[in-house]
C-alpha cells in the first residue's frame, strides 16, 4: 500500500534542529543533522500538543549538552528569527 506524502515541521530533541520533511502516515522521517528518528530519541511534530508539552524539557536537555534549538538552512525562518528559549 502506498501512502500520500506531505510536508511537516519537526523538532529533533537530540540535536535541536527544527526542519521540514516530506513524510507519510508511516513516518519514516530522519533528522538530517544527527540521523535521529522515531525509534531512537524520537522526533516531535511542531504542530502537535506533544511538542508543546515537551518543549521546556527539550530546551533544558539541549542546554545540558551545550546545544540549543536552531533552524535548518532550508527553513523559512533560518537567520530571520532566533528561537527564543
Amino acid at each position: 500500500m502506498q501512502f500520500g506524502k506531505y510536508k511537516r515541521e519537526y523538532c529533533c530533541p537530540e540535536c535541536g534542529l527544527i526542519f521540514f520533511a516530506e513524510t507519510t502516515v508511516a513516518n519514516e522521517t530522519i533528522c538530517p543533522e544527527c540521523n535521529n528518528d522515531r525509534t531512537k530519541k524520537g522526533l516531535y511534530a511542531c504542530d502537535c500538543f506533544g511538542f508543546v508539552y515537551a518543549y521546556d524539557g527539550i530546551v533544558k536537555e539541549l542546554e545540558q549538552c551545550g546545544k540549543k534549538l536552531h533552524y535548518e538552512k532550508e527553513h523559512p525562518l533560518y537567520k530571520e528569527c532566533e528561537v527564543e528559549q
